[in-house]
């Protein structure tokens, strides 16, 4: 049975990969968890300001701007989050043009 060169758990790529993953992933999960901890203490503490419209006489509300601030926030996070795990896994196995 042949093994990949990297694909050992005890090699140095698949350790800098797991530093990788795990240092992004709360990173992540951290920032996103704050904004959205954010939103809701403004949602209960400041209930005019997000109440409020975004523009004069219009019908939306900067609560409303905010939220889809926020899942647009949440979009790109998880985008760049598989960008940036795909290439660390492909650094990890080396190039794969070859296939």
């Amino acid at each position: 049975m042949s093994s990949e060169p990297g694909t050992s758990v005890n090699s140095a790529a698949y350790r800098k990969f797991r530093r990788i993953h795990s240092r992004l992933s709360w990173t992540l999960i951290s920032a996103l968890i704050g904004l959205v901890l954010a939103f809701d203490l403004l949602s209960v503490y400041a209930k005019g300001f997000m109440g409020a419209p975004l523009a004069q006489g219009g019908v939306i509300s900067v609560g409303m701007g905010m939220a889809l601030l926020i899942v647009l926030v949440i979009l790109a996070a998880a985008l760049y989050y598989v960008i940036r795990i795909n290439s660390a896994y492909l650094d990890m196995h080396g190039s794969r043009d070859d296939d």
